[in-house]
C-alpha cells in the first residue's frame, strides 16, 4: 500500500466547487476530484447558528502538492475561512502512482 493526500473543502454553490475542481485537475495540482452535495451544515459564525446547503470537493494529491491545493483553494474561495481539511489515504500502489503522474507539472 502507499499514500496520497486528500484535501476537502466546503463551498456554498454546486458551480463553485465545480470549478474549483476543475482548476486543480487542469493545473495538475490534483489527479482527480469530485464534488458531492448538497448536504446540510450546521454551524455558528458572528454569534449566530447557521444551517446552510453546501458541497464538498474531496481533491486525490501528493504530499509534495498539498499545499500547492491548499493555497489554489484557499485564493478564490467565497468564504472569509474556508474549511480545508487534509487527510492520509492508504491506496494501492498502482493508484498512487497514477495519482503521482497526473500531479506533476
Amino acid at each position: 500500500m502507499s499514500q496520497i493526500i486528500e484535501v476537502t473543502a466546503t463551498y456554498d454553490k454546486e458551480g463553485t466547487a465545480l470549478s474549483a475542481a476543475r482548476n486543480l485537475v487542469e493545473h495538475h495540482l490534483a489527479a482527480c476530484a469530485h464534488v458531492e452535495g448538497p448536504f446540510t451544515s450546521i454551524y455558528r459564525w458572528e454569534d449566530k447558528v447557521q444551517h446552510e446547503p453546501e458541497w464538498r470537493l474531496v481533491a486525490k494529491t501528493t504530499g509534495s502538492q498539498k499545499e500547492a491545493v491548499i493555497a489554489a483553494i484557499e485564493k478564490d474561495h467565497p468564504y472569509d475561512l474556508p474549511a480545508i481539511l487534509t487527510t492520509q489515504a492508504n491506496v494501492s500502489d498502482a493508484f498512487a502512482t497514477w495519482v503521482e503522474s497526473e500531479t506533476k507539472p
